[in-house]
């Protein structure tokens, strides 16, 4: 794990602040995730409702893109829009999970 604080990622993405952040540190935070501490993420992502707005339109611009170059009847074409809804799905999922964190299910002790 690459990243374990918020100060690490502010100064990998070169950024004082969440706010105000362009379209393409958003491109680059969600670049850097995997690298990240899943808690550490988690609480910006929370801190940061700008941030699913951004990745909803990169999303959509990103099927606007493919629907543009791609033959509409071919083979490309389909697994391209499976590919998007598949992604669309998997953020929605993450998004409630942030959204709605899991109560805890008891203690171990």
């Amino acid at each position: 794990m690459k990243y374990k604080n918020e100060m690490q990622i502010k100064k990998a993405m070169g950024i004082e602040s969440w706010r105000n952040i362009s379209r393409d540190k958003v491109i680059r935070f969600a670049a850097m995730m995997p690298d990240m501490d899943k808690e550490v993420m988690l609480e910006i992502i929370r801190t940061f409702p700008e941030f699913t707005k951004y990745g909803n339109e990169l999303l959509e611009s990103l099927r606007e893109t493919i629907l543009k170059t791609i033959d509409k009847n071919s083979e490309d074409y389909r697994m391209s829009l499976e590919i998007i809804k598949e992604t669309q799905s998997i953020c929605k999922e993450q998004l409630n999970e942030i959204a709605n964190p899991p109560a805890m299910l008891g203690r171990i002790e």
